[in-house]
């Protein structure tokens, strides 16, 4: 993520008798900073509008309720299907099936260890990831880690 805003505070020390200028840098998440690098080129990689417009319809639905039920530190989510019926687990899997193989989301593991092997990621069984080039999230080198440990 860029850094967007920058804020200065003017001091003066008595002590050293200097004046001491500091900055404070601080990084926001502004409304479409949020979403991964866009290609402009036929030749780079496909960017998250490229492969959205690849799936179908119900793949599309599906990836707007993972977006809206991801945790915005690392994209990952918790979907339960116990309440579905089979009919609409059969879609769910078609969708996901979709969604996996335009590589936009994985399934996670059990325990996953991203930077900090003191403090391991657990998630539920039926927990997913939405890849973190496409849509950024706030610990992204985290979230890049994590994601390379995701079943495909």
């Amino acid at each position: 993520m860029d850094i967007l805003e920058t804020q200065a505070s003017v001091t003066y020390d008595k002590n050293k008798q200097e004046v001491l200028v500091r900055t404070k840098r601080r990084k926001i998440m502004g409304p479409f900073s949020a979403i991964g690098r866009l290609s402009t080129d036929k030749s780079g990689e496909d960017d998250i509008f490229d492969l959205l417009d690849q799936i179908s319809k119900g793949a599309i639905s599906l990836f707007r309720k993972f977006k809206s039920l991801r945790d915005e530190n690392n994209n990952t989510l918790c979907y339960v299907l116990d309440q579905m019926s089979q009919s609409k687990r059969v879609l769910f899997g078609r969708y996901l099936r979709e969604l996996r193989n335009k590589d936009i989301v994985r399934i996670t593991l059990r325990e996953m260890v991203a930077h900090n092997p003191q403090r391991p990621y657990v998630f539920s069984k039926s927990s997913y990831m939405i890849n973190p080039n496409l849509i950024k999230c706030w610990d992204y080198e985290d979230s890049e880690a994590l994601w390379g440990q995701c079943k495909r």
